[in-house]
């Protein structure tokens, strides 16, 4: 899409929402925002109606070992990442992961954590950049990883991991993730880049087409108001792909396994 100004990203919504009808426009603007205001509640009533609700994290990983949890755990505190305090997402990378950590993964991760307050979806000056990246590093033996994110100054090397940049609100924004990854698939993606539904959808379009079977695809930090429309993408998903919505220590996390 190209740069748009405010004002013109504003009228494309409320065009996208509005009735297709004629009427007052002060009415259709009111009708627009309404059905942009709605949209979350009614696709909760639809995922109510064909029993497609979130599961709690526990039930779902109830099956990984005591001690792997815990391991994971430990790690990402060690490195300073919040996927084991703040949340509890240790359970299900520990459950993703279980049977796979000595295998030669490719892992990607979109937001290495920048902490530029001119940033959007930064962590505050107190963040670590790249802390999930170096705990998955040291979990993972044998896995290459890449971690891509908007904010180039927050990039680091090591002798498995590498950054790139990528701008998630655009479709062609992963050119330098796909050249990355040098017709690699992907086994693991992780998004915990912006949280923004847009930003989401199209980091899970890139994820599918550059994952294979076996491979598993992780949306973190789903907002409550949005969950319901996650739970309408897992349904619509599950003809062809293993998928969930998990109820995690504040956040849901959207899973999808091939």
């Amino acid at each position: 899409m190209p740069n748009l100004t405010t004002n013109q990203l504003l009228n494309l919504a409320l065009k996208t929402f509005a009735p297709n009808s004629g009427g007052p426009e002060q009415h259709l603007i009111e009708a627009s925002l309404l059905s942009i205001v709605n949209l979350p509640i009614q696709m909760n009533w639809l995922n109510e109606a064909i029993g497609q609700l979130p599961i709690a994290q526990d039930e779902w990983s109830q099956d990984i070992s005591a001690a792997c949890s815990s391991e994971l755990a430990d790690i990402f505190k060690r490195y300073g990442s919040d996927k084991s305090s703040y949340h509890d997402y240790h359970k299900c990378y520990g459950k993703l992961l279980m049977d796979r950590r000595d295998a030669e993964l490719t892992v990607v991760e979109i937001g290495i954590g920048s902490t530029n307050p001119a940033m959007m979806s930064n962590m505050g000056t107190g963040g670590t950049p790249g802390a999930s990246l170096r705990a998955f590093e040291a979990y993972l033996p044998k896995a290459t990883l890449i971690g891509a994110d908007i904010d180039r100054s927050i990039f680091f090397e090591t002798e498995r991991i590498q950054c790139v940049y990528c701008n998630q609100m655009e479709e062609d924004g992963f050119i330098d993730l796909e050249r990355a990854l040098s017709h690699r698939t992907i086994d693991l993606f992780i998004d915990d880049g912006l949280h923004a539904l847009s930003a989401n959808l199209n980091s899970l379009k890139f994820a599918l087409d550059h994952t294979t079977k076996g491979s598993a695809i992780v949306i973190e930090d789903i907002h409550q108001n949005v969950a319901p429309i996650w739970s309408v993408i897992a349904s619509s998903l599950s003809h062809k792909f293993n998928c969930q919505l998990l109820n995690c220590l504040n956040g849901y996390v959207f899973v999808l396994q091939k």
